[in-house]
């Protein structure tokens, strides 16, 4: 049995505050606050944004994104929720294990933000970077 990276009890708190309320995000960069906005906000540091993804096997697992703001709403990070037990992406062994796939069953994903990156337009809904009929 491969051993999980244990997610240290604050974040862990921030992350299922974020999952618990999907359409709120919460500033990872001091000053920490939580907001319910219609769309990320511009130019304003990091966030944890909640969400859906998809491994290519396709279970979907509740997931909770970082996203730099800074940057074009770039992906900087994601935990997932397996069993209960949520798992930092960058641990990638320990999310094998939990979810009993290889590397080739989970990639690539498709993935979805609580909160888009840019407004949706009328019957489009944000996946990724792309939109697709809702």
């Amino acid at each position: 049995m491969v051993a999980v990276t244990a997610i240290d009890p604050d974040l862990l708190k921030r992350i299922q505050l974020v999952a618990g309320s999907p359409k709120h995000l919460v500033r990872i960069s001091h000053p920490h606050t939580v907001t319910a906005p219609v769309v990320l906000p511009e130019q304003d540091e990091f966030y944890f944004v909640g969400g859906t993804t998809t491994p290519a096997g396709g279970r979907s697992l509740n997931t909770v994104f970082v996203v730099d703001t800074d940057s074009a709403a770039e992906l900087c990070g994601y935990y997932w929720e397996i069993d209960s037990q949520w798992h930092d992406g960058a641990d990638m062994t320990g999310v094998l294990t939990a979810l009993a796939l290889e590397d080739a069953d989970v990639f690539p994903v498709d993935y979805v933000l609580n909160v888009p990156a840019i407004a949706p337009k009328p019957f489009q809904t944000w996946t990724g970077r792309f939109f697709t009929r809702a």
